[in-house]
């Protein structure tokens, strides 16, 4: 919807222009001097999308328009006195000029949302204003007014249609872009949470040396200089860990807070994660296929956990594939067995026997930094299996070297649903 601010006078320029040029294109019917044109249902969709602009304002400027503009084209085209075209369409101007006042008097736009009631008003003010401009024309209208009554009505429902198409695309433009943000933003909150899962790991270890500080303490009670530091190194760190705790509490309640709007369906979760995939294809520039398929679909309460658990893998695809390759994943629910299936295969270059024992291991990677040589945090595929045994799930690998890897995860349906 164009936002309602006050327009420049440019836009009533560039209205009036559009209004006026669809205005020549118009028949004359039974070859009176009686026309009808385009010019109607550029202003009527005028009115029904610009909210910001008058009714009587565009159309006057309009009507205007029209009149200088014909005049012009048959002064060009014939030697007929200028005030006698001028005369000739003057009927048109009241014509246009009639519609702005009526769309606005009887509140075109506050009913714009209702499709019949919209279109009966069009038509209304269409056949009302034919029937002011026959009267101001001096035109004969006994043998027009079912031809009047008749192109009113299908000028109406022309342009409601019209109108109909322009909302529709403009909502589906809408909602593309809401999944765009909405997958940027899954894709932030699946960092968050994989990042999560470092901050407990730490908090673990936090605690140990805290302990051990404490232990050291005890341990040198007679030994003032010994103690004291062990002491003073147990406060610290215990404040780091309270500084820990509150970070990973806002972290914990703004995850939890992202995921409380209820439930998403599996083919909504298939085309948030596709789009995301496809930007960060896009923005490495990848020559690689992606494909996404989806079966039977059911109702996900724990979506945000799916979403990590896939993106996760969607990546670890994307670094095995390289430059170019094909990755596939397959979203299904297996209704009979009552669990839910999903597999992310790619073409990449496979696992190595030795490294599948540990490759759910925290803190192991085969992923480095081409330019500064830093190891991964090797907590992408741990965090992974740690997600999915919360859901008791399992995960399966079928893998070979130089040829591809396919992770296939099996999730109990109902602890999605629940």
């Amino acid at each position: 919807m164009i936002p309602s601010r006050k327009p420049k006078l440019r836009t009533y320029l560039l209205l009036m222009a559009v209004v006026a040029f669809f205005g020549q294109i118009y028949f004359y019917p039974f070859q009176s001097t009686f026309r009808f044109s385009a010019g109607v249902l550029a202003l009527s969709l005028i009115f029904l999308i610009r909210e910001d602009t008058s009714e009587i304002g565009t159309a006057a400027l309009s009507a205007g328009a029209i009149v200088v503009l014909r005049t012009a084209i048959r002064l060009y085209l014939t030697e007929l006195p200028f005030l006698d075209l001028v005369i000739e369409n003057l009927p048109a101007g009241v014509y246009y000029l009639s519609f702005g006042i009526l769309a606005k008097v009887l509140r075109l736009r506050s009913r714009k949302e209702q499709p019949f009631l919209t279109m009966a008003t069009l038509a209304v003010v269409d056949i009302t204003c034919n029937l002011i401009e026959a009267l101001v024309g001096g035109t004969n209208i006994v043998n027009l007014s079912v031809l009047i009554v008749s192109i009113g009505i299908a000028r109406s429902i022309l342009a409601y249609f019209v109108y109909f198409l322009y909302r529709s695309q403009e909502l589906l433009i809408m909602k593309r872009e809401h999944q765009k943000r909405y997958a940027q933003l899954n894709a932030v909150m699946a960092n968050i949470q994989a990042e999560l899962f470092y901050l407990k790991k730490s908090m673990g270890e936090i605690e140990s040396v805290m302990s051990r500080s404490h232990g050291l303490y005890e341990a040198h009670k007679d030994n003032p200089g010994v103690r004291d530091e062990a002491l003073t190194i147990a406060r610290d760190v215990h404040e780091i860990k309270k500084d820990y705790y509150r970070v990973l509490r806002g972290f914990e309640s703004l995850v939890k807070n992202f995921e409380k709007d209820g439930a998403m369906s599996l083919k909504d979760i298939a085309s948030i994660i596709e789009i995301n995939a496809r930007r960060i294809l896009e923005e490495m520039g990848s020559a690689i296929t992606f494909r996404l398929e989806v079966g039977n679909s059911i109702q996900v309460k724990h979506y945000h956990s799916v979403f990590t658990i896939l993106n996760n893998l969607i990546v670890n695809a994307m670094d095995a594939c390289g430059k170019e390759g094909d990755i596939m994943v397959t979203l299904d629910v297996d209704l009979e067995a009552q669990v839910a299936r999903f597999m992310v295969r790619d073409t990449g270059e496979g696992i190595e026997d030795y490294v599948l024992p540990v490759l759910f291991t925290p803190g192991f990677t085969t992923k480095y930094n081409e330019e500064t040589g830093a190891a991964s945090t090797g907590i992408g595929l741990s965090h992974v299996k740690n997600l999915l045994d919360t859901l008791g799930g399992r995960i399966d690998i079928e893998t070979e070297v130089g040829k591809g890897t396919a992770f296939i995860l099996t999730i109990p349906r109902q602890a999605l649903e629940e």
